[in-house]
């Protein structure tokens, strides 16, 4: 695929890739096209030997309510992304382009309780871009338009590449909230584990010895004194 001076290959794998297989054909378009041609393997998302699903993930960018698929990526995928290859995935006419997904679980603070209740939540995700990290657990996926091939390099993943801002972004919010969870539930299970406070009564030594309270007496009233004299007269 040529734009300008600019010069793309596309491979469309069909069959299983071995490392040495992955390898040679790397070395071959950086031959012949020059070091700095973008290559690409695009796999199909219907292909059971190069996509394995891994669930998928739920995620708000920008507060917009989305759901990401997740794939498991083959050594072969791996390898040509640890080469600076461009791993992606074609569902009809949707590009699908892969960040890191890490599996994280937050370090206690002092002032944090992530027992009981929040324990869950201790456990999060991290994300690495543009590219995935060699070590990520997972990829997630952001969907593009197939159209976006035919765009100049620099416009071509743009706009999956503000989701990848987008979503670190949000991981730093997530970690924000959830802590002052953590904190929160901290102060309330400070208040819920206080011993009651008991009502100390006086000893009888202590009952003897104070004073007698004062007797009152009772005047009677006047309507009392009307009812007397009408039964008596």
């Amino acid at each position: 695929m040529r734009q300008g001076d600019e010069t793309a290959v596309i491979e469309r794998p069909r069959r299983l890739l071995s490392p040495a297989l992955v390898d040679q054909q790397m070395k071959a378009v950086r031959a012949q096209y020059g070091t700095g041609t973008q290559h690409w393997w695009i796999f199909d998302r219907e292909d059971p030997v190069h996509y394995t699903s891994a669930g998928s993930l739920s995620v708000r960018p920008r507060g917009q309510a989305l759901t990401h698929r997740k794939v498991q990526p083959t050594l072969a995928q791996r390898q040509i992304n640890a080469l600076r290859g461009a791993v992606c995935w074609l569902a009809e006419d949707t590009l699908l382009i892969p960040y890191g997904g890490h599996n994280h679980q937050h370090a206690a603070r002092e002032g944090e309780d992530w027992s009981g209740d929040m324990a869950s939540w201790r456990h999060d995700w991290r994300i690495s871009r543009p590219r995935p990290a060699g070590e990520a657990d997972w990829w997630g996926l952001v969907p593009l338009p197939l159209s976006a091939l035919g765009r100049p390099a620099g416009q071509r993943l743009a706009a999956a590449l503000q989701v990848m801002a987008d979503l670190a972004h949000a991981e730093q919010g997530r970690e924000r909230h959830r802590r002052r969870l953590a904190r929160n539930h901290t102060q309330h299970s400070t208040v819920r584990s206080r011993p009651p406070q008991q009502l100390q009564l006086p000893t009888a030594d202590e009952a003897r010895s104070e004073p007698a309270p004062p007797h009152t007496a009772v005047t009677p009233t006047t309507r009392s004194e009307r009812t007397f004299r009408l039964k008596t007269g």
